[in-house]
């Protein structure tokens, strides 16, 4: 696997992770919409998308510290300059740590034009950054995914504001990506200090423990969370969710 052909495999990793918790929210969603029920609606964002941050801000953020040892592990030693590449992605790929709770909202709200639009947003700004291209190779490229996730993002977030109220659990989504980016500071570091590939399970197992006690620290869930997880997840299911994002 090269640089050029590995680096779309980022997202799609990312989408395919953030599916089910999509999924998972689609009848809850849809059943507040048919009870035209917009306060349940607006509530459930805010608790799903603390939820979003919590699972996929670490591993995104992780990723991004282990860019290097990644993709020389995976793509060989002489795509190792190429890290810059994923790193890019990977910051870009922040989205993906909150946007899985706002999936599907387009289409339950009938934002069918919205929807078309975003399709053929990446179109418009290719172009637009296609300079990009041209003075920083691959980088530029991943600058313009980068783009163009984000603007898409940002756009569906503006066109749903004036349907359903979105409020954000601020001080929760502080925590989180605080934490988060700890684990990046602290990875990074211990990599400055002893570098090798081969220490890629020892650089994940460490961000792990560390995003685990500071979970434990923060205790950004509380038992109201836990209800809630269960009545998306199922009871099994959402508690098992639950205890681990509580540790």
């Amino acid at each position: 696997m090269s640089a050029s052909t590995m680096w779309p495999t980022v997202f799609s990793v990312l989408v395919a992770f953030a599916a089910p918790f999509s999924s998972a929210l689609f009848p809850y969603y849809g059943s507040a919409y048919g009870r035209n029920d917009h306060e349940s609606m607006s509530s459930a964002l805010t608790r799903a998308s603390k939820y979003s941050a919590l699972i996929f801000s670490p591993p995104i953020l992780g990723l991004f510290a282990t860019s290097r040892p990644v993709i020389t592990l995976f793509a060989g030693q002489q795509y190792e300059g190429g890290y810059t590449v994923l790193s890019i992605l990977y910051l870009f790929a922040l989205v993906y740590s909150v946007s899985p709770a706002f999936s599907n909202l387009l289409l339950i709200y009938g934002k069918t034009g919205t929807i078309l639009l975003l399709s053929f947003l990446p179109v418009a700004v290719s172009l637009l950054t296609l300079p990009l291209l041209r003075f920083l190779g691959l980088n530029g490229l991943a600058l313009m995914k980068g783009f163009s996730l984000l603007i898409s993002f940002i756009l569906s977030i503006h066109v749903l504001s004036k349907v359903v109220k979105i409020r954000l659990d601020s001080l929760a989504l502080l925590k989180v990506f605080s934490s988060s980016t700890i684990i990046a500071l602290v990875v990074l570091s211990v990599e400055q200090l002893y570098y090798s590939k081969f220490l890629l399970p020892f650089y994940v197992v460490l961000g792990g423990v560390i995003y685990a006690l500071f979970l434990e620290f923060l205790r950004v869930l509380g038992d109201e969370d836990f209800a809630f997880l269960q009545q998306i997840f199922g009871d099994k299911i959402g508690l098992v969710i639950g205890k681990v994002l509580y540790c």
